[in-house]
């Protein structure tokens, strides 16, 4: 109401999977996002789905398939989609954060499916006793 509908919102939305597999960056040996929050975090936004001033997209289209997902975002915020955005990595004021493991690098879907290495094996079995995350993944179109 304050914004009197001039705000847009953009929903990103990732393999829960995936997202749980996340270390906080503070405590290494704490996990930052679990099943439930995964879950309640994008019921949150599918509840706005509807909303002309909300665009989901996914994480994985966004890495996989960077210009025609950013053509989308910029259509949807009616701003032209220019060779900085195209160059980001070039152009980004933001170099490091404490929540990345290295410097600035160009987008890579290498944290993409993570979920289907060995060695997460048994925190994605976590995820997966989640009735309400499964059903999500299935909702989303996410391979279980």
């Amino acid at each position: 109401r304050y914004f009197d509908g001039r705000m847009k919102f953009i929903h990103i939305i990732r393999d829960g999977r995936d997202v749980t597999l996340s270390r906080h960056p503070d405590r290494k040996d704490d996990w930052w996002v679990g099943p439930d929050r995964w879950v309640e975090d994008v019921r949150a936004g599918l509840s706005h789905a509807d909303d002309p001033n909300v665009l989901t997209i996914y994480y994985e289209k966004l890495v996989r398939d960077y210009e025609p997902t950013m053509q989308e975002v910029c259509d949807f915020i009616d701003e032209p989609f220019t060779d900085s955005l195209r160059q980001w990595h070039e152009h980004s004021t933001v170099r490091s954060s404490n929540a990345w493991h290295t410097g600035l690098r160009e987008l890579s879907d290498r944290s993409v499916e993570k979920w289907r290495k060995l060695e997460n094996k048994s925190r994605v079995k976590e995820f997966e006793k989640n009735r309400e995350a499964m059903q999500l993944l299935g909702e989303l179109g996410y391979p279980l």
